[in-house]
């Protein structure tokens, strides 16, 4: 065998077997993409909106602190949507954002036919995600949130009990 000290190097090609475990806590010369912080939610309560202007999802939202300087924050929501109108097009918008600023958007959409008759699209979970490069001063949280607004429908989140949404909040090192 071969003794490895602090002082030197091991090629990997020597390397076979079963390997332990590794912490990699202590790991060095690793330019960025280390995970540093991450905050994980569920909401199981209902909430709808008929505005036209977004309105912040209540329980969808978390004032995030960084731990380091210039890191990038990844935002995976997850939200169970629906939407519910008495026309054929049931549409709305779901957007992150942080503030008043929204930092990503997208439409959340359903055709059927039902006539004059309220109905609502099937609940399903809408997966939006982002990678914000914030600007922040080291101790201060970032308030990060889920808000939907309507274009011809009514917007719903985990409508009559199906599902829960969830959120996942990662602090990346830059």
């Amino acid at each position: 065998g071969t003794l490895v000290t602090s002082q030197s190097t091991l090629d990997a090609t020597k390397l076979s077997g079963n390997l332990p475990a590794l912490n990699g806590s202590a790991l060095t010369n690793i330019s960025g993409g280390k995970l540093l912080k991450y905050y994980y939610w569920e909401m199981t309560n209902e909430f709808s909106t008929n505005s036209t202007s977004y309105v912040d999802v209540t329980n969808a939202s978390y004032d995030f602190t960084p731990s380091a300087a210039g890191s990038k924050i990844w935002l995976l929501f997850t939200p169970m949507v629906a939407a519910e109108d008495q026309v054929q097009t049931a549409d709305g918008f779901m957007a992150i954002r942080s503030g008043s600023t929204t930092l990503f958007e997208t439409k959340h959409w359903n055709y059927t036919f039902s006539g004059n008759t309220w109905r609502s699209s099937y609940t399903f979970n809408h997966p939006i995600q982002y990678i914000d490069t914030p600007t922040y001063t080291l101790g201060n949280s970032i308030n990060y949130k889920l808000s939907l607004k309507k274009d011809n429908s009514e917007m719903r989140v985990n409508y009559n009990g199906q599902g829960k949404s969830n959120f996942l909040i990662w602090e990346i090192a830059a």
